[in-house]
């Protein structure tokens, strides 16, 4: 798997339907983001736990990640879709 380092949040298109609501992860299904994961679902790590407050099982959302897929990548904003 490629590094990507994003130094600015990326913002991720596309509906993603969280799937699983942790305390500091949130597991989401989503399409093919280009150069970092194939389709699947992967557990996101959240940048401030309170991000998930308004998220629930099953909410179709956007959100941008920060950091590295492999290492550190970090949910970093999230909205409805």
């Amino acid at each position: 798997m490629r590094r990507w380092r994003a130094r600015r949040p990326t913002a991720v298109g596309g509906p993603r339907v969280v799937r699983a609501v942790y305390p500091q992860l949130l597991m989401i299904t989503h399409e093919e983001i280009r150069g970092l994961l194939p389709a699947r679902t992967t557990g996101f790590r959240l940048a401030a736990p309170t991000l998930r407050d308004p998220i629930r099982v099953g909410d179709t959302i956007r959100f941008s990640l920060r950091g590295t897929v492999a290492d550190d990548a970090a949910l970093v904003a999230i909205a409805p879709w």
